[in-house]
């Protein structure tokens, strides 16, 4: 009988077991899950790109992106085109988990996001646009998490977002993004 309790339990450490239906709750409770964020203005018809290297399979838990004004085209890419310049920026990568109650020693996500350099090419595997009108306020989507079925299991890789202004107007745009490792 021990021996199937063992496969319906998640997680390794005394008080943070949890039962197998629940997905996300053992990551959050071991430390395992991660947010990031960038705040960022693209000038008239050009792109800014994030460089997501993952080291780990994680499950995608949320990805958001809020347009303030212009016209905006948010791709998701495979890294295979071609890399340039320097990618020097890091985002801020922060655990969700920052209660006290916490083990010892923490987890240290490893997922980087950084942006500075470009991208050319790739396989496109996500795509939306954002179009902010006269006077309407934030446009917001959520391509990843919009509910609790809407996540992704990512493979271990390098991934890329372009952020693609659409016209010669300015494009303000805040993105966000919510992990679990599986490490």
């Amino acid at each position: 009988m021990s021996g199937y309790l063992e496969e319906v339990i998640n997680g390794t450490k005394r008080g943070y077991k949890r039962l197998s239906v629940d997905v996300g709750q053992t990551g959050f409770f071991e430390g395992r899950e991660a947010r990031s964020f960038f705040e960022g203005t693209i000038t008239g018809l050009t792109e800014i790109i994030i460089k997501a290297v993952v080291p780990v399979d994680i499950i995608l838990q949320s990805i958001s992106v809020f347009a303030f004004s212009g016209d905006l085209k948010v791709s998701t890419l495979l890294s295979d085109g071609t890399e340039g310049g320097v990618f020097s920026t890091l985002l801020p990568i922060i655990p969700t988990n920052t209660m006290l109650e916490k083990f010892q020693p923490p987890y240290i996500p490893q997922v980087i996001l950084s942006t500075g350099g470009t991208y050319n090419g790739g396989t496109q595997i996500d795509v939306f646009r954002l179009k902010t009108g006269t006077g309407t306020g934030p446009v917001k989507v959520i391509p990843v998490g919009a509910n609790q079925d809407d996540i992704r299991g990512v493979i271990t890789g390098t991934y890329y977002y372009r952020f693609k202004a659409l016209s010669v107007d300015d494009v303000e745009f805040i993105f966000n993004g919510r992990w679990e490792e599986r490490a």
